[in-house]
């Protein structure tokens, strides 16, 4: 089975069991430190409105919302210090999984709706989401060669497929996800216009080495060296978004875009706010506790730009 298949089907069957996150689950993320990261998203958003960069009223769109916690602070945060905003907003959670769409109804004391991606659509949203792209299928691509998964162990060998991000880099080593560009390009069709606001893990330069790497109870396993079988869907599987690619993809759809590194961005969207000893932790965890890889990426098609 070629590669891109076998991590869709894995991660598919993984995140629809309900996966925990934190100190109980695989794997850590922002949301895991507390309140503050979606207060700080929520303070991004205030600063668009403000700038008269989005307008009102407008979706405010979450995908991979998994328990609804980032969502959670992000409206906390809007409605008690912009009230006049948040009676403008609509919430919608992008959600395919039946247990996930439970634990956030659970988990989200405000009315919102979910939606399939196929039956979205919005004249004017903003979306949320924090490591959203690196659970896309990404391809394994070794000079003229694409990963595949047999009998639990990844092999390369000859494929078919041609792919147009592809042809100035046929003697590369890489990870690559075309399923990214069918995402955005049916976003840009989906929405009249719409901001993406997300964080994730970045390789941002083209450097001959696969991040792929596995997580189980906070572990990290290379998944080159070992039986897939045993560990399949069953964990975490994860890479190193190719910015190089998504740069490709912007340019094609005429997406703008900018993307730093998450302690700046953070910075820059106000943390000066949070001054209080009980948001010490989270804040060197924010700016300190995450690898160079990790970045926030904004992009968007918006008339104000």
């Amino acid at each position: 089975m070629i590669f891109s298949k076998y991590f869709d089907t894995w991660s598919k069957e993984y995140y629809k069991k309900g996966v925990k996150v934190g100190k109980d689950g695989d794997f850590y993320t922002a949301v895991s430190v507390g309140e503050l990261f979606g207060f700080l998203c929520a303070k991004r958003f205030i600063f668009l409105v403000d700038e008269k960069i989005l307008k009102l009223p407008i979706d405010i769109v979450e995908i991979g919302a998994n328990e609804g916690y980032l969502l959670k602070d992000f409206l906390t945060y809007l409605k008690d210090k912009r009230p006049e905003i948040y009676k403008q907003i609509n919430v919608k959670i992008i959600e395919p999984h039946d247990n996930l769409r439970a634990l956030q109804k659970k988990n989200l004391n405000v009315e919102f709706k979910h939606y399939y991606f196929d039956d979205f659509s919005s004249d004017n949203a903003f979306f949320i989401a924090n490591e959203l792209f690196d659970a896309f299928a990404c391809e394994l691509y070794d000079n003229h060669k694409f990963g595949f998964v047999e009998n639990g162990k990844i092999i390369f060998k000859e494929h078919k497929n041609s792919y147009e991000y592809l042809q100035d880099k046929l003697e590369k080593r890489l990870e690559f996800s075309p399923m990214i560009y069918d995402f955005l390009s049916a976003l840009d069709k989906k929405c009249k216009e719409f901001y993406f606001l997300t964080f994730d893990y970045f390789s941002t330069y083209l450097n001959d080495e696969f991040s792929l790497r596995i997580f189980k109870n906070h572990q990290l396993i290379d998944p080159f060296n070992a039986n897939l079988e045993e560990l399949f869907a069953n964990c975490d599987i994860t890479w190193n978004v190719n910015y190089d690619e998504l740069c490709f993809y912007f340019d094609k759809l005429n997406l703008k875009h900018s993307f730093k590194k998450q302690s700046r961005a953070l910075m820059e969207f106000g943390v000066d706010e949070f001054s209080d000893i009980k948001y010490a932790n989270a804040i060197k965890y924010l700016f300190f506790g995450f690898s160079d890889n990790f970045h926030c990426l904004e992009f968007n098609k918006v008339s104000k730009f």
